[in-house]
């Protein structure tokens, strides 16, 4: 079994950050948000009732491939994970954005997906206080996400916050990033960095 370690949280909190800067210490291969190249982000943010069911299929499908990949190494590291799809989708039938039936849908290809690879050896969760998240989406200014309404923050948050405290499938471990800079801070860096590492353990 390979020792992947899968990086979770809300959206501006620092995954991707971490992810880089952890492949980059400790020399291990990195598996990338699919982020840049998907054609539906976008286009969700301007149309969310149209482009819900197709952003998660891409995106959920891109993480199985990711993963399958992820499973042939000794140890590796994927910023984020199928888990966050099932998120994103649960959220968007809740607020409405994707329908009953694509719902229906999704669930049944993500299940079916997700028995197909192993869970990661460690879950981390990276914390982060609702006001200190949206901080962090505004000072990153990405278009698309500066489109969302206040109140798809909030819901999502909360949706990380009921998963991560049902979630039993694997070690898990949660950091609170509120106070930390782990890109500009060295000692916070080293911090978040080795209580990922001990807990790989």
């Amino acid at each position: 079994m390979s020792n992947q370690i899968h990086i979770m949280g809300p959206v501006g909190v620092g995954k991707s950050s971490l992810s880089h800067l952890l492949s980059v210490r400790e020399g291990i291969v990195l598996f990338p948000e699919p982020v840049e190249d998907n054609p539906y982000l976008t286009l969700f943010y301007e149309d969310p009732e149209k482009y819900a069911f197709q952003l998660q299929v891409f995106m959920l499908h891109r993480r199985f491939l990711q993963t399958q990949e992820a499973q042939k190494l000794d140890v590796s590291i994927m910023d984020m994970s199928m888990i966050g799809n099932d998120l994103f989708a649960e959220l968007m039938f809740r607020t409405g954005s994707m329908n009953k039936t694509d719902y229906e849908l999704y669930t049944s290809v993500s299940t079916s997906l997700k028995s197909l690879v192993e869970p990661p050896e460690l879950m981390v969760y990276l914390q982060c206080s609702i006001p200190e998240a949206i901080r962090r989406i505004m000072r990153r200014g990405r278009p698309s996400e500066l489109k969302a309404p206040l109140q798809y923050w909030y819901d999502l948050n909360n949706s990380y916050e009921k998963w991560y405290n049902e979630y039993n499938s694997s070690k898990k471990i949660c950091i609170n990033v509120d106070s930390l800079d782990f890109v500009n801070d060295d000692e916070d860096e080293d911090y978040v960095l080795d209580m990922i590492m001990e807990e790989l353990q």
